[in-house]
């Protein structure tokens, strides 16, 4: 049996984001709404993955594996704007198992 535990930081894409303003500076005003955007930084957040494998030789010619990838439910979600820390970008695999049988003669 193994485990595997990977961490990665949140981190930063781009500065400034999309149509914003550099750190610090004022807002720009969105054309049609009138609200103010401040798209200062665009980043990614932080996640913990936790992977484990598994698997049993039963004799010379039977061999069974199961793999799980992702046993924390993870996803990948970038933002806009270090105020309001918008959504930009979504992506979820989930959990995931696989499962095998190995026979050699």
């Amino acid at each position: 049996m193994r485990g595997s535990v990977s961490y990665r930081s949140g981190y930063l894409t781009a500065v400034p984001g999309r149509n914003g303003v550099a750190p610090g500076a004022g807002p720009v005003f969105n054309a049609n709404s009138g609200q103010p955007t401040f798209n200062d930084v665009e980043g990614t957040h932080g996640t913990v993955n936790v992977d484990m494998s598994a698997s049993v030789k039963f004799n010379e010619n039977i061999s069974l594996t199961l793999e799980a990838i992702n046993l924390t439910d993870q996803y990948i979600d970038q933002y806009i704007d270090s105020a309001a820390d918008r959504l930009s970008v979504y992506h979820h695999t989930g959990r995931q198992f696989y499962f095998g049988v190995r026979f050699k003669y």
